[in-house]
């Protein structure tokens, strides 16, 4: 049986829309805004691009297996800050300011 495909569409940075498989970035559109301040100063990344919005998806690939298998947060560590139901992008903010 040939290997199931795991695919992912969704919205990211600047309203642009992103296609993961595998656990690699294989489509990103143009971003409909340009610049946010959150990430302008948790990430450093002043305007989107879809060059920037792939290194951000990647990042997050790479760094706490967002899209994969090996997906993991650190719950213990910011739990006092969550209740169940926050989106993962909030967590990841959260944890990103915390460190």
């Amino acid at each position: 049986m040939p290997k199931k495909k795991d695919r992912h569409v969704m919205e990211a940075l600047g309203k642009t829309r992103v296609v993961v498989e595998n656990g690699k970035v294989v489509e990103v559109g143009q971003p409909q805004t340009d610049y946010c301040p959150i990430f302008a100063k948790v990430r450093n990344i002043r305007q989107f691009t879809p060059e920037s919005v792939k290194g951000n998806i990647e990042f997050r690939i790479k760094d706490f297996g967002m899209f994969t298998g090996r997906r993991e947060i650190e719950m213990e560590r910011y739990y006092k800050h969550f209740t169940f139901g926050n989106p993962d992008t909030d967590i990841i903010y959260l944890i990103s300011v915390v460190k």
